[in-house]
């Protein structure tokens, strides 16, 4: 199953290598959740980002049948923003479908004092 993708670029222009590459980062996703029916990346430059290295800006928004996934990550470069967006997407992707098929009480805990331990000390989740 082919993958809508839409590609929005804010105070940037979307290239066609960009616009490309994303599409095909993209449709790497429905390997991992084959119910995907379309992808939203908006892309943008910030000029008032405190570092250099945060102004890329790239956004992931994907809906299924019954489900919402976002992601947003910043680099130096517009490209590393996108695979670390993915990479997050993916990740975030896996661990729920393991959290599916081997849920158990132990595993609740555990994921609620991570995520408490995660708070107090600012670190990310994933």
């Amino acid at each position: 199953m082919t993958i809508e993708v839409e590609i929005y670029g804010r105070s940037m222009e979307v290239t066609d290598r960009i616009n490309d590459y994303v599409t095909k980062k993209i449709s790497r996703l429905d390997r991992f959740l084959p119910g995907i029916d379309e992808a939203r990346v908006d892309l943008a430059y910030v000029k008032s980002a405190r570092s250099a290295a945060d102004r890329q800006v790239a956004q992931i928004t994907v809906r299924g049948k019954g489900y919402i996934l976002r992601s947003e990550e910043r680099a130096d470069d517009i490209f590393a923003a996108v695979d670390a967006a993915l990479e997050k997407m993916q990740r975030r992707i896996e661990f729920d479908l393991y959290y599916i098929e081997h849920w158990s009480l132990w595993l609740d805990i555990r994921i609620i004092l991570l995520t408490l331990a995660t708070g107090w000390g600012g670190a990310n989740a994933y």
